[in-house]
């Protein structure tokens, strides 16, 4: 043994190499020939432990709703592929050939290519060129894929769900948008794809949505196809349900001012995982756009904006209306980053982008020609769910609807919150005007109006239960899986951090509005301010509220609106008081309210 081989730190590195030589780990050997195989190559010359290293790292990039978006182009250096059709076609039956591995059962396919791009939407409109979405390449001539994965579902309990809500002043077009893309027929121009998801005699008279429309979009399993056979035909939700992996739930929320009760209980109650905020070209965002996209940002829901009537609106008229959008966009108040669609890759990036919530998607669609509205279907097809749901815990779900069926007795409707809720389990149902919970079980659930043993937490589904009358299950009581034998809570005062939107002069203490958490709705009166004596237009500050009629089940951390007419202020949850801080916040409150009568 040499002393050239030992270090100061008396290492034989000899006697290293050999041990790791023995595991098949090559050090001092420079003469071995290690090929090193790039992404390239194993996509379109795969062999079989080419095809296990692929699986594995798709594996590990599926977000927690079981859907991906897979880009090619790119080796792990950095270089470029530059690939050709030839091994196009064989990147995508490789891949196919993965997302087929029991592991995985998974839809696979290809939603973009950069040699298709083709710039679609009106040409007319002047829009500056830092305002539309760019993907940067090194090289032009570089050739860029997107796959889709997405796992196919065993059970219609496995479909994917996403909730939209669909808001927007009154006449922009949310109702005719909604029946083009769910029906697969376009609009004559004077309302007959409205009609179809109007829900009473007098919405269909007036053009004008009144209540809570619902509606659903699947996308095929096989395919990722829109599940649609002859236009204007009307698919049973069942089916729909039973033939997709993905399920998209509109909620059709009323435009007009006198329904902005209904539409902010539709954004809280819904929790939506998206909104669509539907503006008309020829109009702007006039009327309660605005106020309908403040509830949005308030809530931290991603929004995307719809532009409708470009077919009749004129060019100047047209591009006026979209760089009002991009400074409101660009606002303090909004801080988005506006991106207008005007092919697939736009619609990709938008897509990968969507759940930081800093980017804002915008669509300009014709519901009479069909313009665009490929592109917004693709992007629907590519969102990925907002929220992340603890499914490991028990059940809770919050009653967004009521109703008495004959032969079947009361249904609620709500989205489950987190855990599962299975038929036969035991739950809590509560609180009542008193803060007390009774106990029921569930005798059967319906999710997308199909018959299933389970409902997970981030679907929206029905249940009814036994020995529950119409009048104990009102909006906004809670079902909870009823694990041991202790009532849950139920407050009447919480302690929130709140910013004032707009009130035309002050608020102080004894203040009334009505407060919105979740499917809460009731009204609630200010308790005490802390460190202020009152509140203007802008103002931050910690708020007590009080509930007036009854307690309620909250959680903190939960988002509050609270509203006199419009919207005034919005806020979250830090503290739940018990009783005994409830009545310290009354006696400082009147002692504050004394010294400024002093």
């Amino acid at each position: 043994m040499t002393n050239e081989h030992i270090s100061d730190y008396n290492v034989d590195f000899e006697a290293l190499d050999a041990q790791m030589s023995d595991l098949g780990i090559n050090t001092l050997n420079e003469s071995s020939d290690v090929q090193v195989r790039t992404l390239k190559d194993q996509l379109t010359q795969p062999t079989e432990g080419d095809n296990e290293h692929l699986l594995k790292s798709i594996l590990t990039l599926f977000d927690h709703e079981k859907q991906m978006v897979y880009p090619v182009g790119f080796n792990d250096d950095g270089s470029e592929m530059n690939l050709n059709d030839e091994e196009v076609k064989q990147i995508s039956e490789t891949l196919k050939k993965i997302a087929q591995h029991e592991s995985l059962k998974s839809i696979c396919e290809l939603v973009h290519d950069s040699n298709d791009e083709t710039v679609e939407g009106p040409v007319t409109a002047k829009i500056p060129e830092k305002s539309i979405s760019k993907k940067k390449n090194d090289s032009k001539n570089n050739r860029i894929l997107h796959y889709l994965f997405r796992r196919i579902p065993e059970k219609v309990e496995d479909v994917m769900e996403i909730r939209v809500a669909v808001i927007g002043n009154v006449d922009a077009g949310k109702s005719t948008v909604l029946g083009v893309l769910t029906r697969n027929v376009l609009d004559n121009g004077r309302g007959l794809a409205r009609s179809n998801v109007f829900r009473h005699k007098h919405e269909i008279e007036s053009g004008r949505t009144s209540s809570i429309g619902i509606e659903i979009l699947g996308y095929d399993k096989t395919s990722s196809k829109i599940i649609s056979n002859d236009q204007g035909r009307v698919i049973p939700w069942s089916d729909i349900s039973s033939k997709s992996s993905k399920v998209i739930v509109f909620h059709d929320l009323a435009g007009h001012e006198k329904y902005l009760r209904t539409t902010v209980f539709g954004l809280t109650g819904g929790q939506p995982d998206a909104v669509m905020l539907v503006v008309g070209a020829n109009a702007g965002m006039i009327g309660m756009a605005k106020e309908h996209l403040g509830l949005s940002l308030a809530l931290n829901v991603p929004v995307y904006i719809v532009v409708t009537k470009i077919d009749m609106c004129p060019p100047n008229v047209l591009e006026s209306t979209l760089k009002q959008l991009m400074k409101l966009l660009k606002s303090s108040g909004c801080r988005k980053v506006p991106l207008q669609i005007r092919n697939k890759r736009d619609v990709v990036s938008a897509a990968m982008h969507s759940s930081s919530g800093r980017t804002c998607p915008i669509f300009m669609v014709s519901n009479l020609s069909g313009e665009g509205l490929d592109l917004l279907r693709l992007y629907m097809n590519l969102l990925p769910p907002s929220k992340e749901y603890k499914r490991n815990t028990a059940g809770v779900m919050e009653i967004r609807e009521s109703y008495s069926v004959p032969f079947v007795g009361t249904v609620v409707s709500g989205v489950v919150w987190q855990g599962a809720m299975h038929t036969g389990d035991q739950f809590w149902l509560g609180p009542n005007e008193f803060g007390q919970y009774t106990t029921t079980q569930i005798k059967s659930i319906h999710y997308n109006r199909v018959s299933v043993p389970v409902s997970y937490a981030g679907q929206s589904a029905s249940f009814a239960l036994k020995r529950v009358n119409r009048s104990q299950a009102r909006k906004g009581l809670v079902l909870i899986e009823k694990t041991d034998n202790v009532m849950p809570p139920s407050y009447m005062a919480f302690e929130a951090d709140i910013l004032i939107l707009y009130h035309s002069t002050t608020i102080s203490l004894k203040y009334q509005a009505v407060l919105h958490c979740r499917a809460v709705r009731q009204t609630a009166k200010v308790l005490l301010i802390k460190n202020k004596d009152t509140l203007r237009t802008g103002d931050r500050a910690t708020v007590v509220f009080k509930f007036l009629a009854r307690p309620e089940y909250l959680e903190v951390g939960s988002k509050i609106i609270f509203r006199e007419g419009r919207t005034k202020g919005v806020g979250h949850i830090t503290k739940l008081l018990t009783k005994e801080e409830e009545l310290e916040a009354t006696r400082l409150g009147e002692l504050e309210r004394l010294k400024i009568d002093l």
